[in-house]
């Protein structure tokens, strides 16, 4: 059976017993965006970074990727984008749909979430957006919003060990979703994993964001490890920013199959936010070396 049989197959299971009703959603990629012919009838943009550049020629060819979400709507068609985000809004002004700005429409969660962050509170709201244009009542929306657990790979909660909570956000994949993260914790994370594939991105904003945290700890993976390293340094210039990121653990790439190495007295507090595009084996192993120094080192302390 070939590869792309099953493909094939797979999605045929989502069409069987479909109807000229059904709805479909979509998290469609730049790379599934690039030859689009047609956009949906409801679509969602957010916001446009600097980001798979190992891929495209340079960042216009990967704006006209994103484009083809919303440039072959008509009229009867709705898109809800972000009209703060520059590359966006000149997207939204070649599409024929009704525009509906999310972060221009009054909408608040009245309940607590499992959510972290305002911006994750910003998707809910996208999400209510699409809900009530599809004729959801509210109530409706509230209960699925307060049921919502946070997918794999997203800020997602790992685990406890000797009071100490671990997130893997590894699908945090570009410096801006690192830094809302980082942000969304209200200044509780102490440690922090990345590093990892190149992409060909900057990561001054990162690095920004880790000097204005109350990060301790930084575990570096290649290949970006060094560069992100790099740039906070630059950033910090002469002063003593970094005088508490003294302790750095970094990886050549034969080594990450190894056992962590993490000085004695660095005593792992607070919570742990794995960003950045690591491989998913190398995030297990990073948590669960991690979590067992800290078990070693008997961290009593109970920060989140």
């Amino acid at each position: 059976m070939s590869a792309s049989w099953k493909y094939r197959n797979a999605h045929a299971v989502f069409f069987r017993g479909a109807g000229v009703e059904s709805i479909f959603v979509c998290e469609l990629s730049a790379h599934q965006l690039y030859n689009l012919k047609k956009s949906p009838h409801i679509a969602v943009l957010l916001n446009i970074y600097r980001e798979h550049l190992d891929y495209y020629k340079d960042f216009e060819e990967y704006i006209r990727a994103k484009a083809n979400i919303a440039i072959h709507q008509s009229e009867e068609d709705i898109l809800i984008y972000n009209s703060s985000n520059a590359e966006v809004g000149a997207i939204a002004g070649k599409s024929k749909a009704r525009k509906i700005a999310f972060n221009e429409y009054s909408w608040k969660y009245p309940e607590k979430t499992n959510l972290i962050g305002a911006f994750n509170l910003e998707n809910a709201k996208i999400a209510a957006i699409i809900g009530r244009e599809l004729g959801i009542k509210d109530e409706v929306i509230d209960r699925a919003i307060a049921e919502f657990k946070p997918l794999e790979n997203r800020l997602e909660f790992v685990g406890n060990f000797n009071g100490v909570d671990y997130y893997n956000d590894s699908l945090s994949t570009i410096q801006e979703s690192a830094v809302v993260a980082i942000e969304g914790f209200g200044g509780r994370v102490q440690t922090l994993i990345a590093g990892g594939y190149e992409r060909n991105q900057p990561f001054e904003k990162l690095a920004e964001s880790i000097l204005a945290s109350r990060i301790k700890n930084l575990v570096l993976f290649p290949t970006t490890g060094q560069r992100i390293w790099d740039q906070i340094k630059r950033v910090a210039g002469p002063s003593e920013k970094t005088a508490r990121l003294a302790e750095i653990a970094t990886f050549l790439r034969n080594q990450w199959k190894r056992r962590l190495f993490m000085p004695e007295r660095i005593r792992l507090p607070g919570a742990y936010v794995c960003c950045r595009p690591l491989r998913p084996a190398l995030i297990i192993f990073a948590i669960t070396q991690i979590a067992e120094i800290n078990s070693e080192l008997a961290c009593g302390n109970s920060q989140t």
